[in-house]
């Protein structure tokens, strides 16, 4: 269980903080693969348990129906394919 001694906002502060030695961050491999090839930075995947992520899909009132089904199946089947 982590515990959080900072609480700092937007993926760039975080992973400055993080070179300057002032704890660690949960951040996507794109945004830290530079730092990382120079050696910075280091990192570990996790991987138990895995992380997850909630997707919503709103729509407005007035959108056609159809449309908006025909979107969440689009994602609903993007989504299961990238989990795969």
């Amino acid at each position: 269980m982590p515990i959080v001694i900072h609480e700092i906002d937007g993926p760039n502060p975080r992973k400055q903080a993080t070179i300057a030695g002032l704890g660690k961050t949960f951040l996507p491999w794109i945004s830290i693969s530079e730092e990382v090839e120079k050696g910075l930075i280091g990192y570990r995947e996790v991987v138990d348990p895995p992380l997850l992520r909630h997707v919503a899909l709103e729509w407005r009132e007035d959108m056609d129906p159809e449309l908006a089904w025909a979107m969440h199946g689009l994602l609903s089947t993007l989504l299961t394919s990238m989990l795969r």
